[in-house]
């Protein structure tokens, strides 16, 4: 893959670190787009085993239990289904249960080439997090979000993608890590500490095989900051990776190639 005259163009690399907005509602056709401009042999995923397994046991159950009790919430407050589906909240915790478009678009992408799909996050985070998934979708939580939902319409993602889009080349961390409590910032070193494990096991695999490529997709924070960041581009920067930020209208500088950065 050679650079064009296309700003754009998909650099000439062998490990890719692409960083998205987890529940992007573009992101499942944004990502689809990316991978097949890449051509990877390997992907790997931010998301855990556990979390697949999980959400592919409960998902459908939990989809169902929310419409159902959102159309009776509806009902008893004499409102259109329509526009409680439509707040944010709401599209929110449907996203929370469903896969995410990133294993989800992966996975697709994998079905029809030789591309292995793997799960690359900490799953002992899963397990303490999608319990709460249960509680989520309790009616009395559904009617504590409902009155406390904003009823005008939030920024767009459109806008909050273009924000992501500049903090993702950013040299300063973002207050989001700057802001980490205690509990917090020992799990967020775990889970890097166990992507990085498996990153660095898919890419002797990668080197391995002729014309490999391999992709990590993951959230933004992990992945920004062109290594200044404590965070997967840092950590993996011995590999010489390049690493982008899935927008829907690229700018200029897309990729970057990270540099490592003793801060």
């Amino acid at each position: 893959m050679s650079p064009s005259a296309d700003s754009t163009a998909v650099p000439e690399a062998r490990l890719f670190l692409l960083g998205t907005i987890h529940r992007d509602p573009r992101g499942e056709e944004l990502l689809k787009r990316m991978l097949d401009r890449i051509g990877p042999t390997i992907v790997s995923v931010e998301t855990s085993p556990y979390a697949v397994r999980f959400r592919m046991k409960h998902a459908r159950r939990q989809l169902q239990l929310l419409d159902e009790r959102l159309r009776l919430l509806a009902k008893k407050r004499n409102l259109e289904i329509e526009s409680i589906l439509q707040l944010e909240p709401f599209r929110n915790i449907r996203n929370q249960i469903a896969l995410p478009f990133e294993f989800s678009a992966s996975r697709d992408y994998a079905h029809s080439r030789s591309t292995t799909v793997v799960c690359t996050d900490d799953s002992e985070s899963s397990k303490n997090k999608l319990p709460f998934l249960e509680e989520l979708i309790s009616m009395p939580n559904l009617e504590a979000m409902l009155r406390l939902a904003p009823r005008h319409p939030s920024e767009s993602f459109e806008n909050l993608r273009k924000q992501v889009a500049v903090r993702f080349h950013g040299k300063s961390a973002p207050w989001e890590l700057i802001l980490m409590d205690g509990d917090t910032s020992v799990e967020w070193n775990r889970r890097t500490d166990t992507m990085e494990r498996k990153i660095r096991r898919l890419w002797a695999r990668t080197k391995a095989a002729s014309g490999g490529v391999l992709v990590h997709i993951g959230g933004w924070l992990h992945l920004g900051g062109e290594g200044f960041w404590p965070n997967l581009t840092r950590r993996l920067a011995d590999l010489s990776p390049v690493a982008g930020f899935l927008d829907a209208k690229p700018s200029e500088k897309v990729f970057f190639t990270p540099i490592h950065r003793n801060v």
